[in-house]
């Protein structure tokens, strides 16, 4: 192959270890979200926004997380994304990726 660049299998592994990376930051953010005391009448939940707290990332060993939150399907709820952007090297260069996860909080009484 050419200088600098790796193999397909090369590629296949390092895609496998950079997507269960990004699933692992993604589930701890999301856990720690899920924390938050959110209460009826008291939302720190803003669509739209990162919760307090959790601002979007600064890269990290080359991984990027962000907090989004929508309003969910029924009054009181709310939808959180957590998405991990990553560069990905491949056998042709270099890819962005990205995944996310969402769960749906709701609010106590």
């Amino acid at each position: 192959g050419i200088a600098g660049s790796i193999s397909v299998g090369q590629a296949a592994v390092t895609r496998g270890y950079y997507l269960s990376t990004a699933t692992m930051l993604a589930q701890d953010r999301l856990e720690q979200v899920k924390r938050v005391q959110y209460r009826v009448g008291a939302d720190p939940f803003a669509p739209g926004t990162p919760p307090p707290g959790f601002p979007d990332d600064t890269p990290v060993l080359n991984f990027n997380r962000q907090v989004r939150v929508v309003g969910g399907p029924a009054a009181d709820t709310r939808e959180v994304t957590v998405t991990v952007t990553y560069t990905l090297p491949t056998e042709r260069g270099a890819n962005q990726e990205s995944m996310k996860i969402s769960t749906l909080v709701a609010a106590r009484p």
